[in-house]
């Protein structure tokens, strides 16, 4: 990526940002430019802006060396996908054979609504945290993680499709989570644990 947007004054910031951080949620958002996972562009994306994602992975390669705990979430877990070298299905409709529909939010009406269920792994944090082997989630992606980046473990799948929906990273020392849907919204149980345990690793 390009060296006058990562440039000695942004990674000054981040240094003094790491300092004073204990954890970051990586949020949501538009999508990541296929650039950075070396992969034409599918006239389906909407791209983020450049200056966004090469800020958020030099601040992830930081945090992820400093041991901070981590939350992606959706277009974050994405991210995090990326920036740790794994791809991205561009688009689920025109590419995965599936009858849910991922996308389920429109004009934000639908974040507090049951899309489809996750079914989580067995030995995993999300498991531990949530104490369901299953438990519904909205969801408004039209992307999903293809190619599994470095260290990442997939822990939590949409079992309908096989939609990856849920990673977390090989024996990290901290709080570790991506989650595809918006948990934030907090509309079930499994949700507001997710930031309960979030906070009390910090």
């Amino acid at each position: 990526w390009s060296s006058d947007v990562c440039s000695s004054d942004l990674m000054n910031q981040i240094d003094k940002l790491i300092k004073i951080v204990d954890g970051v949620i990586f949020t949501g958002g538009q999508d990541v430019d296929s650039k950075y996972y070396n992969q034409i562009r599918n006239p389906k994306n909407n791209e983020d802006s450049i200056e966004r994602t090469e800020f958020e992975i030099k601040f992830l390669e930081k945090l992820l060396n400093e041991k901070k705990a981590i939350l992606g979430i959706c277009r974050g877990m994405q991210l995090i996908n990326i920036a740790l070298g794994g791809d991205i299905i561009q688009d689920i409709p025109s590419l995965i054979k599936t009858d849910i529909n991922h996308k389920a939010v429109k004009n934000g009406i639908g974040y507090l609504e049951k899309v489809h269920t996750v079914k989580t792994n067995e030995n995993s944090l999300i498991r531990k945290i949530t104490n369901k082997k299953e438990f519904w989630v909205n969801s408004n992606h039209h992307q999903a993680i293809g190619k599994l980046g470095k260290n990442l473990i997939v822990t939590g799948i949409s079992p309908k499709d096989n939609i990856i929906e849920v990673i977390e990273f090989k024996d990290y020392p901290n709080f570790f989570l991506g989650v595809q849907w918006h948990p934030e919204f907090t509309f079930t149980e499994e949700d507001k644990i997710i930031f309960q345990y979030f906070c009390k690793n910090l």
